[in-house]
């Protein structure tokens, strides 16, 4: 731009302006290349002069002879009243003006804080002549010192590294800053905002562009607000729900020149907040919390009904104006030994005044109270339940006496609720039990979770849950999968879940798994059980065939004696072929001893008790037993006391007692070794003593401890039934007598019977297979 000259600029202006502007020219050539943008006006407020730093900064938009800019509602320039009075002040009455705050709205409509400082020029009478105005940027105006520099540096690091979105604006209410967390908080872009938006535009609440706008209270007031809930919208539409703080920006003389406000985004807090709400609405208790003082601070719906007010009426109330001074006595013991650090509850039973709805009858309810303390205060939680209904249809005692204390937490099933993030929320007792973790360990972490919940397992249910292919959407049926709890060992668990949604939006799912570790164990014993059984009824049908068996033998037996007896009585003594009849007919007899003895225990009369001597007994099952092939190399030694007395009972219960025990030891020697039986009189000849050992591999404590049990047997599958030993015990008790087992790895078993002379009478009829 070309250098105006001081006749230049003479020439340009109205000659009837030339005279009255006499006091001003000596300014003009000191004025034209001043670095910041200035004016020269007259009395009457008309712009004189405006240097090359005005006209850019102006735009061309002010020309000498407009009226003052400062002034002027058009020029740009956006000035609180008090500046404004000032302004005119120094133009008519000759008081300076010193840095006022202004913000001035240039020809591309970006917005600029300012300050101006006006000077008084007088005439030679001392009369104003006009002012002297100069604008000068705010910015730049601190970028040029270095200390200023570095502490505008150091306090824009501290605002965008704030741990809160945070936002500054101007007294219009313009945002002329914004920092990174407030970008992602509301979708803006801090190009898109600063100097263009207002903070309704930004934040979007119901209280924005009202008096309820919380920095339009606080530049008026002056007041900090702490801690206020709005809910705004960003730029996608979606709610959220935060917690601000705002407060004044000032200068150094104290005026306001902005405001701040930092924003904390509760969306979850409210949405935990509202499933307690949602949850305490639908129970059908009435819940109150009251605070220290006996304050209401909490009630739900079916308290409102309880006592005949609604929750606004109750919030803040005296406990004593809402249930009874009872309630209040108790209340305030409770909070004075709580001071003592014990949780403490009380339940009782106590009636209120008729309602309406009552038809004039007192009202009875089970109430519970219970103290604790959330951070630094302590409060009573109240909840009653109308027993009246109950009571009038037949007084039912202790029906679910916590019957909604903490559903979720009182389950037998394992809950878990996790967010729309995978954030575990709830983690019930139920779920403790099943697997192990704590609540504490698992609510809040993610990680933890995927240690019981597989990764690629919740991803797959998740998955059907979003699928129409499963059954219905948002929704798991009963399945079975594999938890694992905290010692890394399986859990098979029956599994449903569903997602939670709000408005469309998937906010959290559920979860509600049941153990089946006992319910698998039933069905394997069940199952074994069963294998077993038939196992017994295979054992009972071969003892049927064998009974048949032995007759069929005994037919050719008797034929095979008939003839050899013909033939002895035909041949001369001495002959050499009689030597071989008689061998014959001694093998048959013996073959017959053996039949005759086998059908006598397969149809011994069982339950029939009767005078017998236990010594024969026990010789007739070892002569019964000791030809079967297992027996061949195994010596068996008795040392039967020849006084034994007789005894009462049923012979062939204990013949079965016998010959199982004389099985059980030939299969614990494998065949080889020796059995010792033993029989003696007791010392007061008052009973008997039987004993038998054997000399095979004994057994280890966890076996002796289990033998008398049914079907526990340490066969293989196929062996044996787990059914002898338990049989024996109960043979023996029916006799009025014991059995003991005396056992150690490697060396050998011994069984001890006592029995008494006589068996009870109740001795009742007891098969066997």
């Amino acid at each position: 731009m070309a250098r105006r000259s001081t006749k230049t600029v003479e020439e340009k202006r109205p000659p009837e302006m030339q005279a009255a502007l006499t006091p001003l020219e000596t300014y003009i050539p000191l004025l034209a290349d001043f670095p910041d943008p200035a004016i020269l006006t007259d009395r009457q407020q008309k712009v004189a002069f405006l240097n090359r730093a005005a006209e850019t900064l102006f735009g061309g938009a002010i020309k000498e002879g407009d009226p003052c800019p400062v002034c002027s509602p058009d020029s740009g320039l956006m000035l609180k009243e008090e500046v404004k009075g000032a302004l005119r002040c120094a133009a008519l009455k000759g008081q300076a003006v010193h840095r006022a705050p202004i913000v001035f709205r240039d020809s591309q409509a970006r917005h600029r804080s300012l300050m101006v400082t006006s000077t008084p020029i007088r005439a030679g009478s001392g009369r104003p002549a006009g002012c002297f105005t100069v604008f000068r940027d705010i910015r730049e105006d601190l970028q040029t010192h270095p200390k200023l520099e570095l502490q505008m540096a150091t306090l824009a690091s501290i605002l965008e590294n704030f741990p809160m979105p945070l936002f500054t604006v101007d007294p219009t209410l313009r945002v002329t800053y914004m920092n990174e967390s407030m970008e992602a908080l509301t979708g803006y872009r801090r190009q898109e905002v600063i100097g263009k938006l207002t903070c309704g535009d930004v934040l979007n609440t119901k209280q924005c562009r009202t008096e309820e706008c919380v920095l339009w209270r606080v530049m008026k007031t002056k007041e900090p607000i702490f801690g206020l809930r709005r809910t705004m919208v960003d730029r996608q539409g979606r709610e959220i729900h935060v917690m601000v703080n705002a407060s004044v920006i000032t200068d150094h003389q104290g005026h306001v020149i902005g405001g701040f406000e930092a924003v904390r985004d509760i969306t979850s807090i409210v949405e935990a907040e509202q499933k307690i709400e949602m949850f305490s609405e639908l129970t059908h208790e009435g819940i109150m919390m009251v605070d220290a003082k006996q304050r209401v601070q909490f009630a739900n719906s079916m308290m409102a009904k309880i006592t005949n007010l609604s929750k606004e009426e109750m919030i803040g109330k005296d406990l004593r104006e809402v249930l009874t001074p009872q309630h209040r006595r108790l209340s305030v013991s409770l909070f004075q030994q709580a001071q003592y650090g014990y949780w403490l509850e009380r339940h009782f039973i106590n009636t209120l005044e008729p309602t309406p709805d009552s038809k004039g009858e007192r009202r009875v309810f089970e109430t519970w109270m219970a103290v604790s303390c959330i951070g630094k205060n302590t409060y009573n939680y109240i909840f009653m339940r109308d027993l009246t209904n109950r009571i009038k249809m037949g007084r039912e005692l202790h029906k679910a006496k916590n019957f909604l204390e903490n559903i979720i937490n009182r389950s037998v099933d394992g809950i878990v609720v996790v967010d729309a993030k995978g954030i575990p929320l709830i983690f019930n007792e139920g779920a403790e039990r099943i697997l192990g973790f704590k609540a504490e360990e698992v609510i809040g972490h993610p990680e933890v979770l995927f240690r019981f919940y597989p990764e690629e397992t919740a991803k797959e249910m998740m998955r059907r849950m979003r699928s129409d292919d499963y059954g219905p959407r948002d929704k798991l049926n009963s399945t079975q999968i594999t938890f694992y709890d905290k010692q890394g060992k399986e859990v098979p668990v029956n599994f449903s879940a569903a997602i939670v949604r709000e408005g469309g939006r998937e906010i959290a799912s559920v979860g509600i798994f049941s153990d089946l570790r006992e319910q698998l164990r039933m069905r394997r014993e069940l199952e074994d059980t069963q294998v077993q059984l038939m196992q017994a009824e295979k054992i009972a049908s071969l003892g049927r065939l064998s009974a048949g068996v032995a007759h069929e033998i005994n037919n050719p037996l008797a034929g095979i004696l008939i003839y050899a007896e013909l033939l002895e009585r035909q041949l001369q003594n001495g002959s050499f072929d009689r030597e071989y009849l008689t061998e014959i007919i001694n093998q048959t007899l013996r073959c017959q001893q053996i039949v005759t003895r086998l059908l006598e225990f397969s149809r011994q009369s069982l339950g029939q008790k009767t005078y017998f001597d236990v010594n024969d007994t026990i010789f007739r099952c070892i002569d019964l037993i000791s030809h079967q092939a297992i027996f061949h190399n195994i010596e068996i030694k008795t040392e039967a006391a020849p006084d034994l007395p007789r005894i009462l009972g049923d012979p062939g219960q204990l013949q079965q007692v016998f010959t199982n025990l004389l099985l059980n030891a030939a299969d614990a020697m494998q065949g080889q070794g020796k059995i010792t039986v033993v029989s003696r009189p007791t010392p007061a000849r008052d009973g008997i003593i039987l004993t038998f050992t054997d000399t095979g591999c004994g057994m280890p404590p966890e076996v002796r401890d289990k033998i008398f049990e049914p079907f526990f047997t340490t066969k293989a599958p196929g062996k044996g039934t787990g059914l002898g030993l338990s049989i024996v015990y109960s043979v023996i008790q029916r006799h009025g007598g014991t059995i003991e087992v005396d056992s150690a790895p490697g060396g050998g078993t011994t069984f001890t019977i006592r029995l008494p002379l006589e068996a009870p009478p109740e001795m009742a009829q007891f098969d066997f297979v």
